[in-house]
């Protein structure tokens, strides 16, 4: 029984043990291989009028940009997750779905231990999660190898389908979005799964910082959605389209209409009506009928789509097939999900979701890569005296900055560097950063003894130079006013009796922070929300902690210091108290607290503008400042 017992404990961990994505068995596509990629993808045009005319199709060896594909739910493996075995299935779905990108991209699918078709019901009740698992690792692991030995930094384009695109959803929360990385992501395309956001807005949901796409030459968004007909839209169960939160909506994005209305969708549909996991003979592409000797049709004007929302969904991809009995041509698709004509109405168009869209897609990803293309402009040269001032840099230079800007440092700064958390940016002298020089150090290792940080490893010297073009271009940038009158803030804020507890100018109390420079150092907005609502804002170095002696005495005050032994606190008086922690029963921080009172309902909207004028005023140089 022991030996038994062993066996499955070997293979068990076996199963779970990583694989190596630097053998070349490990892909489904690389580049300049023969494999599931190379395949023959010439279409039959099947007009209104019953004419066909071929069209062909070639790989582009000399793509500017990369495409790393996720594959769905296909693999007909009987275990939970898939062996490293390349099937019929898995061949199947790179030519539904992958290979035709060969033409605008360089081609990677890794293969992976995804959750099988006999795996899927524990999925469907909740039992297993697509994004957590063996089937996340692997693909993880696979991106870790092709960002490090192959992408050598060109842009790349994300593309999945169902199990694929949730599994990417998390690989964009956790390893780009927000991240120096993201400014190589030319586009995300995510079909056949849910992407949350805010109602009218592009972010804040799943993403953070990766909106959605709203034009053919926008660059580092994302393409999502989940097909259905118009005659069989979302039912009460569906699938797709729905999110739990009251606070979001299900994006989506029309590949055939980027920037909203109904569009032509370009489909290239299997020959014998092949989908992803099934085959459903369609009727005759034409008739009377004539043979069609390639593997994929096209029915140009046969398919529209527009994005709809109903009582089930709030947002999916409505597809509407104008058949016509009086032409020649077939008047319908195949492609539900579904037995013996009935159709499974909470799956929607599934199964054909990226082949009714595939030529609009390849549009799109055609126009993304010539706009990150020219979004790059050409990298300074290395060492100061080589590279030309900030100011001459190239446009194509600040519009690349900007980008990984947006990405990575707007959520402290502010969109367009109009201030937040950190300082703004649009004044022509920036306090730390008097050259050019001196502001690219500061991109690249952040301020010591400051809340600004050094930047990632991923950020390259040219990004770095990129970065500080854009934010010198902002001190060009007239400056947006800020209402409200800074002599009569003076008085607002000596009235309120700010200066009990906030220094300015070497005067004041010390159980707040130092204002003297926090025009400097904050901005407008930030500054305006700390006074409304000083909790949101509260700074991290001001953590209030509440301890209760052995004696039963509560002292509740500002940390000031603290190590193993010992905690310093200051408390609403001003007090300092010096605590041994053998001396307290209790120590609890209250991460979310201040002494510091909301104005909100304490001053009127004019003091309230007089009071962040005259804050944003102050921009002289703190105690201990050189």
């Amino acid at each position: 029984m022991s030996r038994v017992l062993l066996a499955f404990a070997f293979l068990a961990g076996a199963f779970q043990s990583s694989n190596d994505y630097g053998d070349p068995k490990t892909w489904l596509c690389r580049p300049g291989r023969s494999d599931a990629c190379a395949i023959d993808n010439t279409t039959t045009v099947v007009a209104a009028d019953g004419k066909l005319t071929r069209e062909t199709w070639s790989v582009d060896p000399n793509a500017p940009i990369d495409c790393f594909y996720v594959y769905p739910t296909v693999s007909t493996d009987q275990a939970p997750n898939s062996d490293m075995t390349a099937d019929p299935a898995e061949l199947n779905v790179i030519k539904q779905q992958f290979a035709r990108l060969g033409s605008k991209c360089r081609p990677y699918a890794p293969l992976y231990r995804q959750v099988t078709l006999a795996g899927l019901s524990r999925v469907l009740t909740g039992a297993v999660s697509l994004e957590r698992g063996v089937q996340y690792d692997d693909v993880r692991d696979g991106w870790n190898q092709y960002l490090q030995n192959d992408n050598n930094g060109r842009g790349f384009v994300l593309v999945a389908h169902s199990q694929g695109s949730f599994i990417l959803n998390r690989l964009i929360r956790e390893e780009i979005d927000g991240k120096p990385i993201q400014s190589r992501m030319v586009s995300a395309i995510l079909l056949g799964t849910v992407i949350a956001v805010p109602k009218d807005k592009d972010v804040g949901g799943t993403f953070q910082h990766v909106p959605l796409c709203h034009s053919a030459t926008q660059t580092g968004c994302v393409i999502t959605f989940g097909a259905f007909r118009s005659t069989v839209p979302p039912p009460a169960n569906t699938l797709f389209g729905k999110v739990a939160d009251p606070t979001m909506v299900a994006a989506c994005t029309n590949p055939a209409a980027l920037g909203g209305g109904s569009g032509e969708l370009h489909a290239y549909l299997d020959k014998t009506g092949r989908t992803i996991t099934s085959t459903i003979p369609p009727k005759p592409w034409v008739t009377p009928e004539q043979p069609i000797d390639t593997p994929w049709v096209s029915v140009p004007g046969l398919l529209t789509a527009k994005c709809a929302s109903n009582e089930n969904a709030s947002g999916y991809l409505e597809v509407t097939v104008h058949g016509d009995p009086a032409d020649p041509r077939v008047d319908d698709i195949v492609g539900d999900v579904g037995r013996g004509g009935n159709v499974a109405a909470n799956w929607g168009l599934h199964l054909i979701d990226v082949n009714l869209v595939m030529g609009n897609l390849l549009d799109i990803v055609g126009q993304q890569a010539k706009a990150y293309a020219a979004s790059l402009g050409a990298p300074p040269k290395p060492g100061a005296a080589q590279t030309p001032s900030l100011a001459e840099m190239s446009p194509t230079d600040v519009a690349a900055g900007k980008r990984v800007f947006d990405a990575q440092c707007a959520w402290c700064h502010g969109a367009g560097g109009t201030g937040g958390f950190g300082p703004d940016f649009q004044r022509v002298t920036l306090r730390y950063a008097s050259t050019d020089a001196s502001l690219v150090d500061i991109v690249r290792n952040g301020i010591p003894g400051t809340e600004m940080p050094g930047s990632p490893s991923g950020l390259t010297d040219r990004m770095a130079w990129q970065i500080a073009a854009y934010v010198r271009s902002l001190g060009r940038v007239a400056a947006r006013p800020i209402p409200g009158d800074p002599q009569r803030g003076a008085a607002v804020y000596q009235a309120n009796g700010c200066a009990a507890c906030h220094v300015v100018l070497g005067s004041g109390g010390v159980l707040g922070p130092d204002l003297t420079a926090v025009g400097a150092l904050r901005g407008p907005a930030y500054l305006r929300e700390s006074l409304i609502d000083p909790a949101a804002t509260h700074p991290p170095a001001y953590l209030v902690v509440r301890v209760v002696t052995n004696g039963g005495k509560e002292i509740r005050g500002i940390r000031l210091n603290e190590d193993v032994f010992w905690i310093h606190l200051r408390d609403q008086t001003s007090a300092l108290h010096v605590l041994q922690k053998a001396d307290l029963s209790l120590v609890e921080r209250e991460p979310k607290a201040t002494f510091m009172p909301s104005y909100a309902s304490r001053l009127s909207a004019t003091e309230l503008d007089d009071l962040v004028a005259y804050l944003a005023s102050l921009r002289g140089k703190p105690r201990g400042e050189p």
